[in-house]
């Protein structure tokens, strides 16, 4: 039988405050000086897995989602916005080592569906005159002049569930996550100054255990997940959102406290023939300084191993080194829940960026970063390959260039370069190097009568790591508001970057999309 699971990511802390706000705004005096605006948009979307050889490796990827978006302007400068997705979403997987199934048959792998509920952005504003613009409720502060790998784009978390590869086939759609935040922006004679307090921390969105994009996977990592292996490929969780975010869950972020607040100024004014911008931000280091332990990791891996069948449990556990660890895990009175434990650390981030036009269609974009590291908690975390967590100051520099033709041409090609201050030299880190080196393109052709075909390409190439990530996908606007598409989403590299982490997720993509 399928299973079903629904879920409603809305989160009490600033959602009962929200609701109280646009109902005050609502019921305040004064009326709407122009229309509400209402949009919606419905997608589905299949994609087909071209590499899917391992029976815990997904065949086919078959989604629906609904946006809606509503936006209506109040008197005396008021407006309020609230933007609600819904999705459904199915797996399936395989019934054998190669024979796709679109049932489940425990403890093969098949046919697994979810649907969820979320709010995006949902906020009140106010125009002040001379004191600027507020809003305080859910938004996205998406700073930075790169448009493909911005160091500064650090305010809101990002959604990775469905992986950096899928985000560059979402047609354009930004993978940050509205957070609640208190935004304001106030115009000065020398230039406009941007403040966000955000009281409330969020976690990046990514699914814990994967297996078609799983760092654990066979022959990396720490020894401790090779005695995972067993439990995660058995159980496919790529497919159990709602448990893989119980686990980030009990990791005990920072509390909501006004002492576990961010805050974030930027400053921006024209120099030149282009607005240059100074970012300061205290925040947090939203991926958390993980330790596994290697004793409850290695008795979860034998259990999942042994299964129901007493002669094996008996053989695993008359092994002396799983009988010490036994021994260990009831001195220390530990359980399943202390397989993983989580730290988070502060970051103080300082930056600068520019963008102008320097030619007639030519566009020039610089950002430049530095994450200090300061005291024993403040500091950009990175990983080595046995998963091992690192405190580091960490230096960005990223520049653009970007050329348009009218509305018919698009391209921009991006560099980025980062180093890793505080690594011992010789160090081999997790999806990025010391000295870390990338490069980005991205194309948008449009053409027709109506210009109603579209063609795209966006894609990374990892110099420092040596992988490659593409994403092309062609579009066909039809009708009243119709669109249908086909792309690809490849990745290759090797196992330690972020090529080589979604290599086993190569997928042929066909979409069609209805925006009213």
């Amino acid at each position: 039988m399928a299973q079903t699971r629904v879920r409603f990511n809305v989160d009490t802390r600033w959602g009962r405050a929200l609701l109280v706000g646009a109902g005050v705004l609502v019921g305040a005096p004064g009326h709407a000086q122009e229309p509400t605006l209402f949009a919606g948009t419905w997608s589905a979307r299949l994609g087909l897995d071209v590499r899917a050889e391992d029976p815990a490796e997904d065949v086919a990827d078959l989604g629906s989602r609904l946006d809606l978006d509503v936006r209506h302007p109040l008197g005396d400068g008021m407006r309020v916005r609230v933007a609600g997705r819904m999705a459904w979403r199915a797996l399936a997987g395989h019934a054998g080592d190669a024979v796709p199934s679109l049932r489940l048959d425990w403890p093969a792998y098949g046919l697994r569906h979810d649907a969820t509920f979320e709010l995006r952005e949902a906020y009140v504003a106010k125009d002040f005159g001379p004191w600027g613009q507020w809003t305080l409720g859910r938004d996205v502060a998406d700073w930075g002049a790169l448009e493909l790998q911005s160091p500064l784009r650090l305010l809101n978390p990002v959604d990775f569930r469905f992986g950096f590869a899928g985000a560059l086939q979402a047609g354009g759609e930004s993978a940050s996550v509205p957070d609640f935040m208190l935004r304001g922006v106030r115009p000065f004679d020398a230039g406009t100054l941007e403040v966000v307090v955000q009281p409330f921390f969020a976690q990046h969105r990514f699914s814990a255990f994967a297996t078609d994009t799983a760092v654990l996977r066979p022959g990396f990592g720490p020894p401790e997940q090779a005695a995972l292996l067993p439990i995660v490929r058995r159980l496919d969780l790529r497919l159990d959102r709602a448990l893989g975010e119980a686990v980030i869950a009990h990791l005990d972020a920072p509390p909501p406290s006004p002492a576990a607040a961010s805050v974030a100024a930027r400053f921006k004014r024209s120099v030149g023939p282009g607005d240059l911008a100074l970012d300061v931000v205290y925040g947090w280091e939203r991926p958390p300084m993980l330790a596994f332990d290697a004793d409850v990791g290695l008795l979860l891996g034998v259990l999942a191993t042994a299964g129901f069948d007493p002669q094996k449990q008996f053989d695993a556990f008359a092994d002396a080194h799983v009988a010490a660890a036994v021994q260990r895990v009831v001195a220390a009175k530990k359980g399943p829940a202390d397989l993983v434990r989580a730290s988070w650390q502060r970051r103080f981030v300082l930056g600068v960026e520019w963008a102008g036009a320097v030619a007639e269609g030519w566009t020039v974009k610089v950002d430049l970063a530095h994450s200090l590291l300061l005291g024993g908690d403040v500091g950009r975390v990175v990983y080595t390959r046995a998963f091992a967590p690192l405190r580091t100051a960490l230096s960005q520099v990223g520049l653009g260039v970007e050329w348009q033709h009218g509305d018919s041409i698009v391209v921009l090609a991006e560099g980025l370069y980062s180093y890793a201050h505080d690594v011992p030299d010789g160090t081999q880190l997790f999806l990025q190097a010391r000295h870390h080196a990338t490069v980005g393109a991205g194309a948008v052709v449009r053409w027709g009568d109506q210009q109603q075909w579209t063609l795209q390409l966006g894609g990374l190439w990892g110099v420092s790591l040596g992988d490659l990530i593409l994403a092309p996908r062609v579009a066909w606007a039809f009708g009243d508001g119709w669109t249908a598409g086909a792309g690809a989403v490849i990745a290759n590299g090797p196992p330690e970057s972020p090529g080589g982490l979604f290599d086993a997720d190569d997928q042929v993509v066909l979409d069609v999309q209805r925006s009213f």
